[in-house]
């Protein structure tokens, strides 16, 4: 039986929804959900992450250029950054373009 290979959360890129507004202030990431009337202050590796979302890049694009900016391990860094991706997506920070 063939295995099926685990899909990463998108390749066509992520995009911020329409209710959602970030900016970089220093080292931190705010990130303000207008109609939730909620905001997230993210650290400075998040902080880039978001950049990149807005950006438009998709996952794999997103954890190579991390990668230019960290070291470490690049298949955790995978890991953290998927997890990081869904849980923008999860809630409804991000969208799937």
């Amino acid at each position: 039986m063939e295995r099926l290979k685990k899909k990463s959360v998108t390749s066509s890129g992520f995009r911020f929804r329409r209710d959602v507004v970030w900016r970089k202030i220093r080292d931190r990431g705010v990130v303000v959900q207008t109609r939730k009337a909620k905001i997230l202050v993210l650290n400075e590796t998040a902080a880039d992450v978001l950049h990149f979302v807005e950006k438009g890049l998709n996952e794999e694009e997103i954890v190579k250029e991390m990668t230019k900016i960290y070291s470490g391990d690049r298949k955790r860094m995978r890991k953290e950054i998927e997890v990081f991706i869904r849980e923008l997506l999860d809630r409804g920070v991000i969208e799937k373009k």
